[in-house]
C-alpha cells in the first residue's frame, strides 16, 4: 500500500517517505500495526504475506460457490425461483378454470383456449400484486 506519511520500521529501521509502497497490517487486539518496506522484516514481525487480488475477487458474492461445493441462492435467484413457482401456479389455476368452463359449455377452439388462459393468468397475476 502507498503510505500517507513518512516513517520508519520499528524493527529494522527502514525508512519511507509519503507515497512509498510499504507492507502494512492492522494490529489485532490493540497491538500496534506492522509496517515495513522490507517484506521479510514485515513477515518476521507476524505480518501476513501480501496476496494481490485476482480478477475473480470482483465477482459479486451471490455468484460465488462456497468452498464446500455447496451454493446458496442469492436474492435474485430466490426471486426467479419464486417467479417460476408463481408462474406454475397461475398456469394451473387458469387451466383448471378452462376445464371448468369447457365442462359446462363444451370444448372451446384452440385459439380461444390460448386467449382464455392468457387472460386468466393476467387477471390472477394482477390481483396478487
Amino acid at each position: 500500500m502507498k503510505t500517507q506519511f513518512a516513517g520508519s520500521c520499528k524493527t529494522c529501521g527502514s525508512l519511507w517517505k509519503e507515497g512509498d509502497d510499504v507492507f502494512y497490517q492492522k494490529g489485532a487486539d490493540g497491538k500496534k500495526a506492522i509496517v515495513c518496506t522490507d517484506e521479510a522484516c514485515y513477515t518476521e514481525q507476524g505480518g501476513k504475506p501480501f496476496v494481490p487480488k485476482s480478477k475473480g475477487d470482483s465477482i459479486p458474492e451471490f455468484f460465488k460457490v462456497k468452498d464446500e461445493g455447496q451454493s446458496t441462492l442469492s436474492s435474485v435467484e430466490k426471486k426467479m425461483s419464486n417467479a417460476g413457482a408463481l408462474d406454475a401456479q397461475l398456469a394451473n389455476i387458469a387451466y383448471s378454470r378452462l376445464q371448468d368452463i369447457e365442462g359446462k359449455f363444451g370444448e372451446i377452439a384452440v385459439p380461444e383456449k390460448l386467449i382464455f388462459l392468457e387472460s386468466w393468468a393476467r387477471t390472477i397475476a394482477m390481483s396478487i400484486r
